[in-house]
This record gives structure tokens, sequence and C-alpha cells, in this order.
């Protein structure tokens, strides 16, 4: 016997493959849609703001807009600031695990200021200052000295944290074209010290060695700020010689020994103070602390007490000890710097304003009678500041000295002109 469908169900067989045929191309139709709906845009507005009391507000800057993505990639956009210095970044993509940020460069120094999240809900205030090149704007609060032990034989590991201060309302900007007048950061190094590293939250600038020391030739924006560096100095017989010398002065100077290397034998100040064991992620230091030191001063301390053999040798008893030190070095070195930091700062902003001693190098005496006709501009301004340090130290007369200086100081000032004068030159003969 053969079944047949009823009419009924014939009618509705012979539709089933138009509705699946209909099903399949609305999904193809709507799918690519979907994945190719608009990328989500926003809106960024903002306002730059002179904060230099009586200064106008600037106009017609470009702002720049970056964008860093998860990947790292980096997407600029730029537009340029209105008469009442508002801005604004019309349909920014919205693109997930980025984070935003404006820029602008105003009279040579970067600004730059988050954009909010979620980005276009708030506007962006972005804060430019006039500039001021007097080293005297600027002050140290807080100065830092962890010592450790170093990766090599009678060497120690030093880290110093330094913190800057610009309490007024003009962005620091030290004078390159006038190094006579020393109006740029300068911070001393002992004698012997290698593989120098230097970091801080300042925008820009370069690292100057300067003979015994270095210069940081970045802007200071009003605020508070941090320096810090490393470096290795050797040391010989048990005994390392700790000396700064303080060219901006400090309100506070503080220096940790870790417990068991050695101990603080001599001062050349005896109004230091050595505190209690501090106890920093279960390491015990030893530290000595000064207060109010002037521009110019300068501190002689003197470690005795260290070891004598391998760091390495008395360390190593036990493979595991050796490797948890090794782990917990650091840890602790970042511990120590952020806890210094904390407390100095929030120390008052008392200060004596000092025209700051110089820094040089002792392969010449400053005291001595020299021709510096032949010296160039480097060895001029070497030479202003070994003067300016025996001077500082009672080790020159004032009369030599201030006869010297002058001698130094003139020669420089005629090197400036002429280098100017060549230039005016060329520029004329172009």
């Amino acid at each position: 016997m053969m079944w047949t469908l009823p009419e009924s169900r014939r009618r509705v067989s012979s539709f089933l493959p138009l509705v699946i045929f209909l099903s399949l191309a609305v999904v193809m139709v709507f799918v690519p849609l979907h994945g190719a709906s608009a990328q989500e845009v926003a809106e960024v507005r903002g306002e730059v703001v002179n904060g230099t009391e009586g200064s106008q507000i600037p106009t017609g800057l470009e702002v720049l807009l970056h964008r860093f993505g998860d990947e790292g990639q980096i997407e600029i956009l730029s537009t340029s600031t209105q008469k009442d210095g508002a801005f604004i970044f019309t349909s920014v993509e919205i693109v997930e695990d980025s984070t935003y940020a404006v820029a602008v460069n105003y009279q040579d120094v970067l600004y730059s200021a988050s954009v909010p999240s979620p980005i276009g809900t708030q506007p962006v205030e972005l804060k430019v200052y006039e500039v001021v090149q007097d080293i005297d704007a600027i002050s140290v609060d807080a100065h830092a000295v962890l010592v450790n032990e170093g990766p090599d034989e009678q060497s120690l590991f030093v880290l110093e944290a330094v913190g800057i201060v610009n309490d007024g309302d003009r962005t620091f900007v030290p004078d390159l074209e006038q190094p006579v007048n020393f109006n740029f950061m300068r911070f001393s190094l002992p004698e012997g010290a290698t593989e120098l590293d230097v970091g801080s939250d300042l925008p820009g600038g370069e690292v100057i060695n300067i003979g015994t020391g270095f210069a940081l030739t970045a802007p200071v924006t009003p605020g508070i700020h941090q320096v810090t560096y490393t470096y290795q100095m050797p040391y010989s017989d048990g005994s390392a010689t700790i000396e700064k010398s303080f060219h901006m002065g400090a309100d506070r100077f503080t220096v940790l020994l870790r417990e068991g290397l050695g101990f603080f034998a001599y001062a050349s100040l005896d109004d230091g103070i050595q505190a209690e064991t501090v106890d920093i992620g279960g390491i015990d230091y030893t530290s000595w602390e000064l207060n109010d030191l002037v521009p110019g001063g300068r501190v002689s301390l003197r470690v005795s007490g260290l070891p004598t053999i391998s760091w390495w040798s008395r360390a190593g008893e036990t493979l595991t000890e050796g490797g948890l030190l090794k782990i917990w070095i650091p840890i602790t070195l970042v511990v120590v710097l952020l806890a210094l930091l904390c407390i100095g700062l929030i120390a008052s902003y008392k200060r004596a304003r000092l025209l700051p001693s110089g820094q040089g190098s002792r392969e010449t005496q400053p005291g001595s009678v020299e021709d510096v006709g032949n010296m160039d501009e480097e060895q001029l301004v070497q030479r202003i500041a070994d003067l300016d340090d025996l001077y500082a130290q009672g080790d020159m007369p004032d009369s030599e000295y201030k006869a010297a200086r002058e001698a130094a100081k003139g020669r420089l000032l005629r090197l400036a002109m002429d280098r100017d004068d060549a230039s005016k030159l060329q520029r004329e003969e172009a």
C-alpha cells in the first residue's frame, strides 16, 4: 500500500526549501553588518590654563591627544587652543584597555595631563607656567642615602633619593647659556663611583658629567618631584668615606647603613644624630641624620668595619640564603626609597636662600697661579667649581679666591661672546 500526504501537508513541504534559503540569507546579511558596526566615539574637551599669577592664558597652542593601547601602540591626534585656552577633540575612538593623555609644549617645556575615565565624561585641565632660570626657585626637602653590599668584592652599592621642591608658580628651567652662574641642578658623587644610573619624574632633560658629580638639565615644574640615582663605590681596608656636597642645601639628610655591614665611625659635623635601628622588610638598618643643611654645605661620613672578604663568600654559606638575599636587596631599596621620600616631603619647606657653591675635579689645584688663557669653556667651568669648593672649605684666602675666580669668569664670558659673534657672522653670510 502506498501512503500519500494530504494536500495541505504537501504544500508545506514544497515551501520548506524556500524558508530555509531565506533564513540563511537573513543570517548572512545581518552578521556582517553587526561585525562592521561603527566604532564608539567620544568628544574630549579641555582647557589650557596659565598657573603663573598675573600671566595671560596662552592661545593658539598645539594640543596633542595620545592614546596608549594595550599592545603598546600609540595614536596621536592634534588640535589648537581657542582664545580662552579651550580645546576640543571630536570623534575620538574609544578603544578598550587604552589610556589617553593630552600634552602641550609651552616655552620649550612639555606639560601633560591624563584624560579622566570614562573618556569624554569630564573636561581636562592642562596647566602651564611661565619660566624662571634662578636656581633659588627650587630646594631640596629630603636627601636620603642607602648603603648596601656591592656586587663586587670591596665595593658598596649606593642608592640616593632626593626630593626636589618648587613651591613657586613658575617652572625652573636650567640656564645652560651662562654656565658660570651654575643655574642647574648638581649632585655630587664619591671618588671612584661607577655604574651611575639616574632616574626622575621630571620631563625631559639630560645627565651631564661635571667631574666629581653630575648635572641634570630637566625643567622643574611647581610641586614636589623625585630624583633617584644608584652607583657602586669602592672601599679599602674595611673603611669607606661618604662625602656629599649640597649645592642646593637640604632640609633633611639621612644615611641608612645595613646592620652588620659596618658602623658610623666619624662625621665632619658634630650635630648629626645617629637614630635608632630601623626595620625595613625584615632587614635592620642603622641611620644617621642631619637637618638644615644650607646651600654649599658639605658632609663627610666615614663607615668602618666593612667586610674585608667577598660578600658572596660570607653570604654563600648556604645556596638558599644567598638566593633570598639577592631577591630582598632590590625590594628593600624600593621600600626604603618610598618611605624616606614620604617622611622627608611632609617636612616644612624651610630653607636658606644662598648661592650654591661649585663642585669640581681635583686634577688641578685651583689655588695655584695658572694661565686660564688656554682653557676651553668646560675647563673654565670646572675651575670655577673647584675654586668655590676650596673657598667654602676655608682652604683659600679671600683675595686669592676672588682674583682667580674673576680671571676664570672673564675668560669664560669672552669665549661665550666670541661664540655668539661667530654664530651671528655665519647667519649673516648665509
